[in-house]
């Protein structure tokens, strides 16, 4: 068996993404539309299920290597509905390269969680940290600072050059 190839590699980060995730005629973020986020920026998109979407890995790999700074974007659907409930957007910039994958970590975050009525995003009740791990793999293993234990979720993911 070949031993996995390892490497990580930190990036600067580059002007903010906002309007990437936005849809082509409106100031309002498009969910349907992400497919086409990034424009000529798109690297990457990835499923819930892991599989490529739309461009290569090789493509990411090669933007990492070059030293281009990276945003990545995922959402997950708690639900099931087959919707994104929500999208998050953040530089990239502790990358991994493991084996054919590609890995980011999230910044450190003060954690919080979304209310329905009215649509808001609110803090945890306690002082709680929260980093993750997403992976081109379609998973993200979070951990909150409050919990010993990380726990594992399916994403969909895009990846592209900031």
């Amino acid at each position: 068996m070949q031993k996995p190839m390892f490497r990580s590699l930190i990036a600067t980060a580059g002007p903010s993404l906002t309007l990437a995730c936005q849809g082509a005629n409106s100031h309002e973020p498009d969910r349907t539309a992400m497919s086409d986020v990034c424009g000529n920026r798109h690297l990457l998109s990835i499923g819930y299920d892991g599989s490529i979407e739309r461009g290569a890995k090789a493509a990411l790999v090669a933007a990492v290597e070059n030293g281009s700074p990276i945003y990545v974007g995922w959402a997950f659907d708690s639900n099931s509905d087959g919707k994104d409930d929500i999208v998050h957007w953040h530089p990239a910039e502790f990358l991994s390269i493991y084996d054919e994958e590609i890995f980011t970590q999230t910044p450190r975050i003060e954690a919080q969680r979304p209310s329905n009525s009215p649509t808001n995003m609110n803090f945890r009740e306690a002082d709680t940290q929260w980093v993750g791990v997403i992976g081109t793999n379609g998973k993200l293993v979070g951990r909150s600072s409050d919990s010993s234990q990380a726990g594992e979720r399916q994403v969909k993911s895009w990846w592209c050059k900031a």
